[in-house]
């Protein structure tokens, strides 16, 4: 069975233009993690900004966990919950 990461994330500004908040992100990987019978040990991310400079913890914390093996993939709604072209992204990627 495999262990999913799912990946939410939005910023203030990114949530109201959008129209996805974290709920809305839960709600769509769950039913799609159940699809292929995955299981879900822990939820990453929250707001946080991925504009390059700022602090990333939620993001450090999922590739800390990654490199850990807590996990054997990531599930994001869309691929900018993970950063928008920066060094951490591209770490991950």
């Amino acid at each position: 069975m495999l262990r999913f990461a799912p990946f939410i994330r939005c910023s203030t500004e990114d949530a109201a233009r959008k129209g996805s908040t974290l709920e809305d992100q839960k709600a769509q990987l769950t039913p799609e993690i159940e699809k292929v019978g995955g299981t879900i040990p822990k939820w990453y991310g929250g707001q946080e900004h991925s504009s390059e400079g700022y602090e990333r913890k939620k993001l450090d914390e999922l590739l800390s966990d990654a490199r850990a093996g807590k996990f054997d993939a990531v599930m994001v709604v869309y691929n900018d919950r993970l950063g928008r072209y920066g060094k951490k992204q591209d770490e991950f990627l």
